[in-house]
Protein backbone atom coordinates (compact mmCIF):
# COMPACT_ATOMS: atom_id res chain seq x y z
CA UNK A 1 0.00 0.00 0.00
CA UNK A 2 2.77 2.14 0.80
CA UNK A 3 4.59 1.93 -2.55
CA UNK A 4 1.48 2.14 -4.16
CA UNK A 5 0.96 5.50 -2.84
CA UNK A 6 4.60 6.66 -3.63
CA UNK A 7 3.81 6.28 -6.97
CA UNK A 8 0.20 8.05 -6.74
CA UNK A 9 0.14 10.44 -9.49
CA UNK A 10 -1.48 13.74 -7.77
CA UNK A 11 -1.54 15.76 -10.69
CA UNK A 12 -3.40 13.44 -12.91
CA UNK A 13 -6.59 14.62 -11.31
CA UNK A 14 -5.81 18.31 -12.10
CA UNK A 15 -8.34 18.24 -15.09
CA UNK A 16 -11.33 16.26 -13.56
CA UNK A 17 -11.04 18.59 -10.19
CA UNK A 18 -10.64 21.65 -11.81
CA UNK A 19 -13.60 21.01 -13.59
CA UNK A 20 -15.17 20.17 -10.40
CA UNK A 21 -13.96 22.87 -8.54
CA UNK A 22 -15.41 25.86 -11.85
CA UNK A 23 -18.99 24.44 -11.63
CA UNK A 24 -18.69 24.17 -7.87
CA UNK A 25 -18.04 28.31 -8.21
CA UNK A 26 -20.30 28.80 -10.96
CA UNK A 27 -23.33 27.62 -9.39
CA UNK A 28 -22.60 28.88 -5.91
CA UNK A 29 -22.45 32.28 -7.58
CA UNK A 30 -25.65 32.08 -9.45
CA UNK A 31 -26.91 31.00 -5.97
CA UNK A 32 -25.82 34.15 -4.22
CA UNK A 33 -26.85 36.42 -7.08
CA UNK A 34 -29.99 34.94 -6.62
CA UNK A 35 -30.58 34.52 -2.70
CA UNK A 36 -27.13 36.01 -1.13
CA UNK A 37 -25.87 34.44 1.92
CA UNK A 38 -27.70 32.89 4.76
CA UNK A 39 -26.81 35.56 7.57
CA UNK A 40 -26.91 35.35 11.00
CA UNK A 41 -28.47 37.55 13.45
CA UNK A 42 -25.59 39.68 13.87
CA UNK A 43 -25.12 40.70 10.36
CA UNK A 44 -28.65 41.53 9.81
CA UNK A 45 -29.48 42.25 13.95
CA UNK A 46 -33.39 41.10 14.97
CA UNK A 47 -35.75 41.60 18.04
CA UNK A 48 -35.08 40.64 21.57
CA UNK A 49 -38.04 39.16 23.42
CA UNK A 50 -38.44 38.67 27.14
CA UNK A 51 -41.61 36.75 28.27
CA UNK A 52 -42.12 36.97 31.95
CA UNK A 53 -44.70 35.78 33.83
CA UNK A 54 -46.85 37.85 36.56
CA UNK A 55 -45.51 36.39 40.66
CA UNK A 56 -49.44 36.46 41.37
CA UNK A 57 -50.02 33.72 38.79
CA UNK A 58 -52.17 31.53 39.94
CA UNK A 59 -51.09 28.57 37.35
CA UNK A 60 -48.91 27.18 40.09
CA UNK A 61 -48.13 24.06 37.21
CA UNK A 62 -45.79 26.48 35.58
CA UNK A 63 -43.56 27.14 38.23
CA UNK A 64 -41.95 23.72 37.77
CA UNK A 65 -39.20 22.42 36.33
CA UNK A 66 -41.48 19.87 34.08
CA UNK A 67 -43.68 23.51 33.98
CA UNK A 68 -40.82 25.44 32.46
CA UNK A 69 -39.61 23.09 30.05
CA UNK A 70 -43.06 22.33 29.07
CA UNK A 71 -43.95 26.10 28.55
CA UNK A 72 -40.82 26.81 27.03
CA UNK A 73 -41.49 24.24 23.88
CA UNK A 74 -45.07 26.01 23.56
CA UNK A 75 -43.15 29.45 22.92
CA UNK A 76 -40.59 28.05 20.61
CA UNK A 77 -43.40 25.97 19.22
CA UNK A 78 -45.52 29.62 18.46
CA UNK A 79 -42.76 31.15 17.50
CA UNK A 80 -42.03 28.66 14.61
CA UNK A 81 -45.54 28.69 13.52
CA UNK A 82 -45.12 32.15 12.28
CA UNK A 83 -42.23 31.25 10.44
CA UNK A 84 -39.73 33.31 12.65
CA UNK A 85 -36.36 32.27 12.89
CA UNK A 86 -35.07 31.89 17.07
CA UNK A 87 -31.22 32.96 17.42
CA UNK A 88 -31.09 32.02 20.66
CA UNK A 89 -33.19 31.15 23.69
CA UNK A 90 -32.17 31.97 27.22
CA UNK A 91 -33.71 31.11 30.52
CA UNK A 92 -32.94 32.87 33.02
CA UNK A 93 -34.10 33.04 37.17
CA UNK A 94 -35.27 29.91 38.75
CA UNK A 95 -38.57 28.50 38.88
CA UNK A 96 -40.94 31.59 39.58
CA UNK A 97 -38.67 34.21 39.25
CA UNK A 98 -37.97 32.89 35.94
CA UNK A 99 -38.02 34.25 32.25
CA UNK A 100 -37.21 33.49 29.10
CA UNK A 101 -34.93 35.76 26.88
CA UNK A 102 -35.07 35.02 23.11
CA UNK A 103 -33.53 36.61 20.40
CA UNK A 104 -35.36 36.41 17.05
CA UNK A 105 -33.81 36.87 13.22
CA UNK A 106 -36.39 39.24 12.28
CA UNK A 107 -37.45 43.06 12.62
CA UNK A 108 -40.94 42.87 11.22
CA UNK A 109 -43.70 44.32 13.41
CA UNK A 110 -46.53 42.71 12.22
CA UNK A 111 -44.60 39.30 12.85
CA UNK A 112 -43.31 40.05 16.22
CA UNK A 113 -46.63 41.54 16.91
CA UNK A 114 -48.56 38.34 16.25
CA UNK A 115 -45.98 36.21 18.68
CA UNK A 116 -46.14 38.11 21.99
CA UNK A 117 -50.27 37.76 20.89
CA UNK A 118 -50.13 33.78 20.33
CA UNK A 119 -48.04 33.75 23.33
CA UNK A 120 -50.39 35.59 25.89
CA UNK A 121 -53.52 34.13 24.63
CA UNK A 122 -51.49 30.57 25.17
CA UNK A 123 -49.96 31.47 28.32
CA UNK A 124 -51.00 34.58 29.66
CA UNK A 125 -53.47 33.15 32.80
CA UNK A 126 -54.10 36.47 34.67
CA UNK A 127 -57.91 37.81 35.31
CA UNK A 128 -57.25 40.80 33.84
CA UNK A 129 -56.10 38.90 30.77
CA UNK A 130 -58.96 36.44 30.75
CA UNK A 131 -61.34 39.06 31.06
CA UNK A 132 -59.86 40.86 27.86
CA UNK A 133 -59.96 37.83 25.97
CA UNK A 134 -63.58 36.97 26.87
CA UNK A 135 -64.77 40.31 24.90
CA UNK A 136 -62.69 39.62 22.21
CA UNK A 137 -60.14 42.67 23.44
CA UNK A 138 -57.13 40.78 24.25
CA UNK A 139 -54.95 42.75 21.60
CA UNK A 140 -55.12 45.68 24.25
CA UNK A 141 -52.64 44.86 26.45
CA UNK A 142 -50.31 45.28 23.63
CA UNK A 143 -51.35 49.11 22.52
CA UNK A 144 -53.14 50.37 25.88
CA UNK A 145 -49.87 51.15 28.44
CA UNK A 146 -52.93 50.49 31.33
CA UNK A 147 -52.89 46.93 30.46
CA UNK A 148 -48.81 46.51 30.27
CA UNK A 149 -48.56 44.54 33.47
CA UNK A 150 -50.84 41.84 32.42
CA UNK A 151 -48.66 41.56 28.97
CA UNK A 152 -46.13 38.55 29.72
CA UNK A 153 -44.38 39.77 26.12
CA UNK A 154 -43.77 43.77 26.94
CA UNK A 155 -40.14 43.95 27.08
CA UNK A 156 -39.31 43.75 23.21
CA UNK A 157 -36.22 45.39 21.99
CA UNK A 158 -35.29 45.95 18.29
CA UNK A 159 -31.43 45.21 17.82
CA UNK A 160 -29.43 46.62 15.29
CA UNK A 161 -26.46 44.24 13.30
CA UNK A 162 -23.73 43.95 15.40
CA UNK A 163 -21.15 44.41 12.54
CA UNK A 164 -21.71 47.93 10.17
CA UNK A 165 -20.67 47.85 6.67
CA UNK A 166 -18.06 50.28 7.44
CA UNK A 167 -16.38 47.84 9.54
CA UNK A 168 -16.45 45.12 6.67
CA UNK A 169 -15.34 47.69 4.21
CA UNK A 170 -12.02 48.50 6.54
CA UNK A 171 -11.55 44.88 6.90
CA UNK A 172 -11.71 43.89 3.64
CA UNK A 173 -9.70 47.07 2.41
CA UNK A 174 -6.53 46.06 4.96
CA UNK A 175 -6.72 42.35 4.25
CA UNK A 176 -6.16 43.01 0.73
CA UNK A 177 -3.36 45.71 1.07
CA UNK A 178 -1.86 43.00 3.39
CA UNK A 179 -2.40 40.35 0.45
CA UNK A 180 -0.68 42.92 -1.94
CA UNK A 181 2.28 43.22 0.15
CA UNK A 182 2.67 39.14 0.74
CA UNK A 183 2.23 39.11 -3.44
CA UNK A 184 4.90 41.68 -4.47
CA UNK A 185 7.51 39.65 -1.74
CA UNK A 186 6.65 36.62 -3.18
CA UNK A 187 7.12 38.17 -6.07
CA UNK A 188 10.92 38.70 -6.34
CA UNK A 189 11.33 35.13 -4.45
CA UNK A 190 9.27 32.66 -6.51
CA UNK A 191 9.55 34.42 -9.84
CA UNK A 192 6.42 35.08 -11.91
CA UNK A 193 4.72 31.26 -11.78
CA UNK A 194 5.61 30.94 -7.84
CA UNK A 195 3.34 34.50 -7.51
CA UNK A 196 0.82 33.26 -9.87
CA UNK A 197 0.29 30.09 -8.00
CA UNK A 198 -0.03 31.68 -4.51
CA UNK A 199 -2.60 34.01 -6.30
CA UNK A 200 -4.49 31.25 -7.46
CA UNK A 201 -4.39 29.35 -4.45
CA UNK A 202 -5.34 32.07 -2.19
CA UNK A 203 -8.51 33.39 -4.05
CA UNK A 204 -10.01 30.19 -5.35
CA UNK A 205 -9.76 28.63 -1.46
CA UNK A 206 -12.12 31.37 -0.17
CA UNK A 207 -13.87 31.52 -3.70
CA UNK A 208 -14.38 27.68 -3.06
CA UNK A 209 -15.47 28.32 0.85
CA UNK A 210 -17.89 30.96 -0.26
CA UNK A 211 -19.26 29.04 -3.46
CA UNK A 212 -20.05 26.12 -0.66
CA UNK A 213 -21.92 28.14 1.72
CA UNK A 214 -24.07 29.78 -0.40
CA UNK A 215 -25.14 26.28 -2.29
CA UNK A 216 -25.74 24.59 1.09
CA UNK A 217 -27.40 28.05 2.92
CA UNK A 218 -25.66 27.43 5.94
CA UNK A 219 -26.39 30.37 8.24
CA UNK A 220 -22.94 32.44 8.57
CA UNK A 221 -21.78 35.50 10.98
CA UNK A 222 -18.74 37.21 12.12
CA UNK A 223 -17.17 33.66 12.60
CA UNK A 224 -17.34 33.41 8.86
CA UNK A 225 -14.22 36.04 9.01
CA UNK A 226 -12.25 33.86 10.99
CA UNK A 227 -12.75 30.72 8.94
CA UNK A 228 -11.75 32.29 5.80
CA UNK A 229 -8.97 33.70 7.65
CA UNK A 230 -7.66 29.90 8.68
CA UNK A 231 -8.34 29.01 5.07
CA UNK A 232 -6.04 31.57 4.06
CA UNK A 233 -3.22 30.70 6.56
CA UNK A 234 -3.98 26.79 5.19
CA UNK A 235 -3.51 27.80 1.85
CA UNK A 236 -0.55 30.13 1.40
CA UNK A 237 1.18 27.78 4.05
CA UNK A 238 0.84 24.91 1.73
CA UNK A 239 1.68 26.85 -1.54
CA UNK A 240 4.74 28.40 -0.44
CA UNK A 241 5.90 24.89 1.52
CA UNK A 242 5.13 23.77 -2.55
CA UNK A 243 6.92 26.12 -4.52
CA UNK A 244 10.62 26.25 -1.66
CA UNK A 245 10.30 22.72 -2.36
CA UNK A 246 10.05 23.47 -6.32
CA UNK A 247 13.21 25.62 -6.05
CA UNK A 248 15.48 23.44 -4.25
CA UNK A 249 14.22 20.12 -6.74
CA UNK A 250 14.85 22.26 -9.70
CA UNK A 251 18.36 23.35 -8.29
CA UNK A 252 19.37 19.52 -8.15
CA UNK A 253 21.63 18.49 -11.24
CA UNK A 254 20.67 14.80 -10.53
CA UNK A 255 17.14 15.68 -11.79
CA UNK A 256 17.54 17.11 -14.81
CA UNK A 257 15.82 14.64 -16.57
CA UNK A 258 12.76 15.31 -14.93
CA UNK A 259 10.04 17.64 -16.31
CA UNK A 260 8.21 20.05 -14.49
CA UNK A 261 5.09 17.92 -13.47
CA UNK A 262 7.29 15.16 -12.16
CA UNK A 263 8.96 17.24 -9.96
CA UNK A 264 5.92 19.01 -8.84
CA UNK A 265 4.10 15.55 -8.01
CA UNK A 266 7.39 14.65 -6.06
CA UNK A 267 7.41 17.65 -3.80
CA UNK A 268 3.63 17.08 -3.02
CA UNK A 269 4.41 13.47 -2.26
CA UNK A 270 7.11 14.97 0.13
CA UNK A 271 4.86 17.51 1.91
CA UNK A 272 1.71 15.31 1.82
CA UNK A 273 2.37 14.76 5.63
CA UNK A 274 3.13 18.59 6.59
CA UNK A 275 0.27 19.80 4.66
CA UNK A 276 -2.13 17.31 5.86
CA UNK A 277 -0.99 18.52 9.72
CA UNK A 278 -1.38 21.95 8.65
CA UNK A 279 -5.06 21.38 7.63
CA UNK A 280 -5.95 19.79 10.68
CA UNK A 281 -4.43 22.26 13.04
CA UNK A 282 -6.75 24.71 11.11
CA UNK A 283 -9.82 22.55 11.45
CA UNK A 284 -8.87 22.25 14.99
CA UNK A 285 -8.27 26.24 15.36
CA UNK A 286 -12.29 26.61 13.97
CA UNK A 287 -13.09 23.85 16.71
CA UNK A 288 -11.45 26.13 19.50
CA UNK A 289 -12.93 29.24 17.82
CA UNK A 290 -16.52 27.40 17.54
CA UNK A 291 -16.64 26.52 21.53
CA UNK A 292 -16.65 30.54 21.99
CA UNK A 293 -19.21 31.15 19.93
CA UNK A 294 -22.38 32.03 20.59
CA UNK A 295 -24.08 28.97 18.53
CA UNK A 296 -23.59 25.25 18.44
CA UNK A 297 -20.33 24.23 17.59
CA UNK A 298 -21.53 22.35 14.65
CA UNK A 299 -22.94 25.47 13.09
CA UNK A 300 -19.80 27.49 13.97
CA UNK A 301 -17.17 24.88 12.70
CA UNK A 302 -19.37 23.71 9.43
CA UNK A 303 -18.03 26.84 7.24
CA UNK A 304 -14.28 25.79 8.19
CA UNK A 305 -14.25 22.72 7.81
CA UNK A 306 -15.76 22.67 3.82
CA UNK A 307 -13.42 25.49 3.51
CA UNK A 308 -10.39 23.62 4.72
CA UNK A 309 -11.61 20.09 2.64
CA UNK A 310 -11.68 22.05 -0.55
CA UNK A 311 -8.85 24.22 -0.28
CA UNK A 312 -6.51 20.79 0.86
CA UNK A 313 -8.39 19.20 -2.37
CA UNK A 314 -6.95 22.46 -4.60
CA UNK A 315 -3.67 22.75 -3.19
CA UNK A 316 -3.08 18.75 -4.02
CA UNK A 317 -4.49 18.15 -7.37
CA UNK A 318 -5.06 21.63 -9.08
CA UNK A 319 -2.54 24.12 -7.69
CA UNK A 320 0.63 21.78 -8.31
CA UNK A 321 -0.29 21.19 -11.60
CA UNK A 322 -1.42 25.16 -12.92
CA UNK A 323 2.28 25.81 -11.11
CA UNK A 324 4.06 23.22 -13.32
CA UNK A 325 2.16 24.51 -16.91
CA UNK A 326 2.76 27.70 -16.02
CA UNK A 327 6.84 27.21 -14.72
CA UNK A 328 9.35 27.94 -17.36
CA UNK A 329 10.07 24.87 -19.40
CA UNK A 330 13.45 23.32 -18.51
CA UNK A 331 15.63 21.77 -21.01
CA UNK A 332 15.92 18.01 -20.14
CA UNK A 333 19.29 16.13 -20.60
CA UNK A 334 18.92 12.64 -20.46
CA UNK A 335 20.53 10.48 -17.70
CA UNK A 336 23.38 7.82 -17.84
CA UNK A 337 23.61 5.05 -16.45
CA UNK A 338 26.51 2.92 -15.67
CA UNK A 339 26.89 -1.20 -15.14
CA UNK A 340 28.72 -1.75 -12.08
CA UNK A 341 29.94 -0.28 -8.89
CA UNK A 342 32.96 -0.39 -10.51
CA UNK A 343 32.38 1.93 -13.22
CA UNK A 344 31.02 4.53 -11.11
CA UNK A 345 34.60 5.65 -10.54
CA UNK A 346 35.30 5.57 -14.65
CA UNK A 347 34.83 8.68 -16.61
CA UNK A 348 31.37 8.93 -18.00
CA UNK A 349 30.63 9.60 -21.68
CA UNK A 350 27.29 10.34 -23.10
CA UNK A 351 26.60 8.75 -26.00
CA UNK A 352 23.65 10.64 -28.34
CA UNK A 353 21.15 8.28 -29.83
CA UNK A 354 22.09 8.61 -33.09
CA UNK A 355 25.25 6.88 -32.44
CA UNK A 356 23.82 4.73 -29.86
CA UNK A 357 21.70 3.29 -33.24
CA UNK A 358 24.45 3.05 -35.60
CA UNK A 359 26.69 1.06 -32.98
Amino acid sequence: MKSKFKNFDFLSFFKPCLIAFAIVVFVGAILFGIFGLNTGFDFVGGTQLVVEFPYDDTDSEVFTKDGWQQTANTVSQIINKQGVKINSFQEQGEYSYKSFVITLKTKNENDIYQIRLDINKELNSSSVFSQLASRGEEYKILEDDGYSLHDITKKTTYIDSLISPTAIITTASTLLFAVVVCLIYALFRVKVAGALAIIISSISSVLLTIAFVAITRIEVNTYLFVCLGLVEFAALMTTVDFLFGCKQKLKDPLLTDKTNEQIANSVVHENFVKTLLTYICSAAACVIFGLFGVLSILKLSLVGFIGLAVSFGFNLFVMPALYAKMAKKRNLVKPVYVSSEADKDADVIEIDDEAENNK
